[in-house]
């Protein structure tokens, strides 16, 4: 065959060419689509190497059963052989599979198979996937960034139903690659969504302007350390103390452990205590009262209200570290 090296030129491994690529019997196997000779086949030297590759048929973005297509094939691959100076024959299976011989300097016919490689499988086909439509905002995010920054990544064109339709399937257009690592990515965005959970944590209403701080800043950057979402109650919701953790199931779980241990901290630097106006305490002058009030406050830290003048109340409320309120509310109990 014109361009086939010999026996004694070509070396791979100590085997033969005809072992490493024996004749295929074309009428019953194969289809020989041709080959493409040497440049200056006389200086081929001892060094040469054969490469076999195979590329499968659903992998090539060609109809190997046109006899125009395969003419056109054979026109790219011998561009390649003559541009990277190296000898190929090539077969098409009856399964349509590809197999190719190359032949020359190693450096040589390791660029003419990647490029060959990556001619044949760049075919952009499009190709389906199931998504959950009840997840289909979280999969376009605000503005369709999301969907946009999967695209930009794999290469690939993602369509979604319209919110209307109620299908769950979408459409990939792309390479081999770029669709299967949408896929991918699509199936553990789902993983992810699946595995979402929703705990509810009793804090004091008093604490949640503690825990949200100014502007929300307190509670954004504890949602961006669990990589949860936290919901507070509106603060119309009178004596609503649930706050809501959302998120994956481990992170929920640090986000709820976190936020407990800091409502107890709350709980016992801001201990509010009621204690009834004794009898004794309301035959004390005001100035005397007064004055034994501030002392009590001086010596254990803490806030003390008395009910306002006019105010048909006999309950004062004691507010601080919990252990100095029960000193300060032992003080009151010995007027």
């Amino acid at each position: 065959m014109p361009g086939q090296p010999s026996s004694g030129d070509v070396k791979n491994n100590d085997n033969s060419y005809d072992l490493l690529f024996p004749t295929l019997p074309v009428s019953k196997t194969s289809d020989t689509i041709g080959t493409v000779p040497f440049k200056k086949r006389s200086k081929v030297k001892s060094s040469t190497v054969n490469e076999i590759i195979k590329i499968p048929a659903q992998d090539k973005n060609w109809d190997s059963n046109s006899q125009l297509e395969q003419n056109k094939r054979k026109k790219v691959y011998i561009k390649i052989g003559k541009e990277y100076n190296v000898g190929m024959e090539i077969f098409i299976s009856k399964t349509m599979d590809l197999t190719l011989l190359i032949s020359g300097n190693r450096v040589n016919v390791e660029r003419a198979k990647q490029k060959i490689i990556a001619c044949d499988q760049t075919q952009s086909k499009t190709t389906t996937t199931q998504f959950p439509k009840e997840h289909r905002n979280k999969l376009l995010g605000k503005q369709g960034l999301n969907l946009k920054s999967i695209e930009k990544r794999t290469g690939a064109r993602i369509q979604i139903p319209c919110m209307k339709n109620s299908s769950d399937i979408i459409y990939i257009t792309g390479t081999k690659d770029s669709t299967k690592k949408v896929v991918q990515e699509l199936e553990e965005i789902i993983f992810k969504l699946k595995s979402k959970i929703e705990k509810e944590i009793p804090i004091d209403q008093r604490h949640h302007g503690a825990i949200i701080g100014v502007k929300g800043e307190k509670i954004r950057e504890l949602q961006k350390i669990f990589n949860v979402q936290i919901i507070y109650p509106s603060p119309v919701e009178a004596r609503n103390n649930l706050v809501k953790i959302r998120g994956l199931n481990d992170d929920v779980n640090k986000a709820f452990k976190s936020l407990a241990e800091l409502a107890e901290v709350l709980d016992e630097t801001n201990y509010v205590l009621d204690i009834p106006i004794f009898k004794q305490f309301h035959k004390l002058s005001a100035g005397k009262r007064a004055v034994f009030i501030k002392k009590i406050r001086e010596e254990t830290d803490t806030r003390i209200f008395l009910p306002r003048k006019g105010f048909n109340s006999d309950v004062i409320k004691v507010m601080g570290n919990k252990r100095k309120v029960l000193i300060a509310y032992d003080m009151i109990k010995e007027i």
